[in-house]
């Protein structure tokens, strides 16, 4: 076997890093991969003490009051509740069943999380944990504040009743400095969440040439609804079918990756338009029930946007009836404009068939919520798409909601390495 050529025995140095949690302190890059790959090793897949861990955090974060308040923040904190930790351990432990198969950690997982959705670093961060690994996580000094200061705080206070689990754990900030990126990326996992370019740029940066790499670039989603069984709710259901679709849209101002944009309606056109005006109604209804108001940066976007879309005839009818809802009815005939700037501005679009928008979907394309399709229909859409786009299809509330297999990857898998055993006696037979 060879050795690892000299030249590569070690990454380029960065200069220190301001560590945030769990104590604040400046730390050598070199240094601290060194120190949480030795702490890794003393966790197993679902240590009895990072669950442990997990569900004190998961305690703390719903007896802040602050953290109560914010939605996104409650449901991460139910997402780690125990009952999910022991969902989440039964999983895994299936995938051990494999005669011949044991599950390990990779070791050092380094985590560059987006700062459009402030609580997104927490769930990567968590799965990785839980299978075993240490952690390094990015956290960037534009979004160091407001709620990811909140949660950040939160983490803190919990890793210090968890010495032995604080030692795999560290959550850094710096601005955009390569030497330090590259520092960090001798861990084992390196995973990048962000726009397309960010991407590109950092998988320039070497790393770890045993290491494997994730990446969650741009993504689009979208849902679909069946116009007729819209038009048949009461008053009450169609309330609460805003209120799923606000969670699904508006949580980090419609930024984020499965956060709808385009909304397809399946029925006849008068049946379609009917059901589109009854629901914009109870959107907006919904909206200022929640408070919800735009930012001023967005409303001015979602204004530019639409005239822009109108003046290139791709749209029948731009509703603008209040600035946080934004309605483009799109033509039968114009391609799916995804370069949309959120925060409450929608393309409607109808079909005959849920089969229909099957040609609309690219690669990009990662979750489609649905409301008022049977299984069959939904298992046909799939199956036709065949991998070409779509990595979800849930119901409408559920898209924001993060589970181990994300963007088509398991993640319990993708952190954990695979050690195959093969047993025989001294002939070659197998043994049990």
């Amino acid at each position: 076997m060879r050795a690892r050529p000299v030249a590569e025995a070690q990454p380029r140095v960065g200069a220190d890093v301001e560590q945030l949690v769990p104590t604040a302190a400046k730390r050598s890059t070199a240094a601290l991969v060194g120190d949480l790959r030795s702490a890794a090793s003393q966790f197993r897949p679902f240590d009895d003490r990072v669950v442990a861990f997990v569900a004190d955090l998961a305690r703390n974060l719903r007896r802040d009051p602050d953290c109560r308040r914010n939605p996104a923040i409650a449901a991460l904190a139910f997402w780690i509740r125990p009952a999910n930790l022991e969902r989440l351990r039964q999983t895994y432990a299936a995938k051990t069943e494999t005669d011949g198969v044991v599950l390990a950690p990779r070791g050092v997982v380094f985590h560059m999380p987006p700062t459009n959705v402030d609580t997104l670093f927490v769930y990567s961060w968590l799965m990785a944990a839980l299978a075993g690994n240490a952690n390094v996580v990015r956290i960037s000094p534009s979004a160091a504040d407001g709620d990811t200061a909140l949660v950040l705080s939160i983490i803190g206070k919990s890793l210090a009743e968890h010495p032995e689990v604080a030692a795999t754990m560290s959550f850094v900030s710096y601005g955009h400095d390569e030497a330090i990126t590259e520092a960090l990326s001798d861990a084992d996992v390196r995973v990048i969440w962000g726009g397309d370019e960010t991407v590109r740029t950092i998988r320039r940066i070497p790393m770890n040439p045993l290491g494997i790499e994730l990446t969650f670039a741009d993504r689009f989603s979208m849902a679909a609804l069946d116009a007729a069984t819209v038009a048949a709710l009461d008053d009450d259901a169609l309330d609460e079918l805003a209120r799923q679709f606000f969670n699904d849209a508006y949580w980090f101002d419609q930024l984020g990756c499965s956060s709808p944009r385009i909304v397809f309606w399946r029925g006849t056109e008068e049946i379609a338009e009917a059901s589109q005006q009854r629901f914009v109604k109870a959107l907006q209804r919904r909206v200022t029930a929640e408070g919800y108001d735009a930012p001023v940066g967005a409303v001015m976007a979602k204004l530019s946007k639409s005239a822009a879309m109108a003046v290139d005839g791709t749209v029948n009818t731009v509703a603008w009836s209040n600035p946080n809802v934004t309605i483009v009815d799109q033509r039968d005939n114009a391609a799916v404009d995804r370069n949309t700037p959120g925060a409450g501005m929608f393309s409607f679009r109808r079909v005959d068939a849920l089969g229909d928008i099957a040609p609309h979907i690219e690669r990009r394309d990662q979750t489609l919520s649905y409301f008022g399709f049977s299984g069959d229909e939904l298992q046909g859409l799939i199956t036709e798409l065949n991998g070409s786009g779509i990595d979800r299809v849930v119901p409408v509330g559920d898209a924001l909601r993060f589970d181990h297999i994300w963007d088509g990857w398991d993640l319990l898998d993708v952190f954990g390495r695979r050690v195959t055993m093969r047993h025989t006696d001294q002939n070659g037979s197998e043994l049990p």
